[in-house]
């Protein structure tokens, strides 16, 4: 349960010093941070799927650790940053408020 935790919380911090490091290749407009959000959705239930095929039942924890780093981590990255985009749009039209 630690080890998943703090994961989700790496790659959330992960993709927040993304979204500030690399400001200029954030979309710029709203129709692209939606579609962003749309992919992002259909590349975190792939990345399930591929997490899966790489890790069989009873696989070793070399296997386990490949389909973790190179897969579900960038995976995880992609959807927060766009989850960050997503709450900058809201803020742009003016339902979050600072």
């Amino acid at each position: 349960m630690n080890y998943t935790l703090m994961l989700v919380l790496g790659t959330f911090l992960l993709s927040i010093w993304c979204d500030a490091r690399f400001a200029r290749l954030r979309p710029s407009t709203m129709t692209w941070r939606v579609a962003h959000v749309i992919a992002a959705g259909v590349t975190l239930q792939l990345g399930v799927i591929g997490g899966a095929a790489i890790v069989p039942e009873g696989a070793g924890l070399d296997r386990q650790l490949i389909a973790v780093f190179a897969v579900l981590l960038p995976v995880f990255v992609y959807t927060f940053l766009t989850g960050l985009w997503l709450l900058r749009i809201l803020a742009e039209v003016g339902f979050a408020r600072r």
